[in-house]
Parts: structure tokens; sequence; C-alpha cells
């Protein structure tokens, strides 16, 4: 464990975060969400290098039933990572509930996320090698990124010429650190995450003192799985 790296239970943390979405209503939505979650599961423990029949095992499905979805593995863990970038959004949502400002929301899904590309780091890798096919197809935490950012312009938190362009310097920055982690085991996760955010808020048009103040709350209660 890095020195100022707290352990975490990813699978449980990872779970957490998903279980907050919907659950699906049909018994083929159902089995189709019962091989995904399983597979973040696998991603979480790092095992990717598995039988299809291991696959359906984790996810109580028929070995059958794996091939109504997915051709193969790769697919399948492809698909895995999406759906997985679209629940990681989940995370700015942990950041609503606190009601905090849009400064304040900001840092904190800047920090969690890029603490993330330590505690999944299979998941981060796959976000980082697809980051622009991640930024331009439909999701939910690009989606989500953009509303962030243009809510804080709206309430005059943020001053950018564009929302868009803002937005894709934030998520294309937060990849980028994945790699930079990847490729540097001695990188501490959080204090490069609370420089990133540091560093977007200014170019966000925040104050260095407020930004600071941002970086300076605790993350430590989103790095516990919710309820």
């Amino acid at each position: 464990m890095r020195t100022g790296e707290q352990h975490i239970d990813t699978a449980a943390w990872m779970q957490a975060i998903f279980n907050r979405s919907e659950q699906a209503g049909t018994r083929r939505e159902r089995t189709k969400q019962a091989l995904l979650r399983a597979g973040i599961e696998l991603i979480a423990e790092e095992q990717t290098d598995l039988s299809i029949l291991a696959i359906t095992q984790k996810a109580g499905v028929s070995n059958g039933s794996f091939y109504n979805f997915f051709k193969d593995r790769t697919q399948f863990f492809d698909a895995v990572a999406e759906y997985a970038v679209n629940n990681l959004a989940s995370i700015f949502d942990l950041a609503a509930d606190q009601d905090l400002d849009s400064i304040d929301a900001a840092a904190m899904n800047i920090r969690i996320l890029a603490y993330a590309h330590r505690l999944v780091p299979t998941l981060s890798k796959s976000i980082v090698r697809r980051s622009p096919d991640f930024y331009t197809m439909p999701n939910e935490l690009v989606r989500k990124l953009r509303q962030r950012i243009s809510a804080g312009v709206d309430d005059g938190s943020f001053h950018v010429a564009s929302t868009e362009t803002a937005a894709a310097i934030v998520f294309g920055a937060n990849a980028m650190l994945g790699q930079r982690l990847h490729e540097d085991a001695t990188l501490n996760s959080r204090t490069a995450g609370d420089d990133l955010a540091l560093d977007l808020l200014r170019m966000l048009g925040v104050s260095e003192e407020r930004a600071l103040q941002a970086i300076a709350r605790s993350i430590d209660d989103y790095l516990t799985p919710p309820q």
C-alpha cells in the first residue's frame, strides 16, 4: 500500500456504486445486468483472463445466455467498461447528495475519479485507452461532467469561453493522470488528484484561495461503500 493511500475493499466499493442504479425490469435485462455486474467484480479483482463458463458462473446465469449478448470475452469486457463508465456517474450524485456548491462538487468529482485510477486499475486502463471514444459516445459520466461545469458557469463559479471545451479538458486531463499513475507506481493518487483538481479549478476561473479550500475537504466518506 502506498504512503497516504488507505486500503479499500474495491469490489464492495464498485458494487455499492452500481447498486445505486435502477434494477432492470425484464428477465433478459436482468440476465444482461447480472453478467455486467459480474464483469465489474472481475475487473475490480483483476481477474479478466477467465473462461466464458467461469464468467457465467460468477453471474449465476447459464453458459449459453452469454452469447445472447456478447460474441466473445473481449466484447464482453468492452461492454463492462462502458457500463462502468456510465455508472461511475453515481460519484457525481454522491457530491450532489452532500449539497456541495459547484466548486466543491467539481473538486470532489475530480479527486475521486483520480483516486479511482488506483482503486480499479483495469477499468482505469480501459478508460485511458478509449478516452476519446468514451468522451464522444453518449454516457452519463460525461453528460454529468458537462452539466456540472455548465451549472458552475450559470451560477458564476466558473468562467470559461466554452463549456464543451472545458469539459473535454477536465475529462482528458483525468484520463492522462490515469496513464501517469499506471506508469509511475510511486506517484500518490491522492496528492496527484489534489494537484489536478487545483490546476483545473484555476483553469475554470476559480481563485487559488478558493480552490485550495475546495481540495482541503476530506474525500474519505466517498471511499467507503455508500448505502
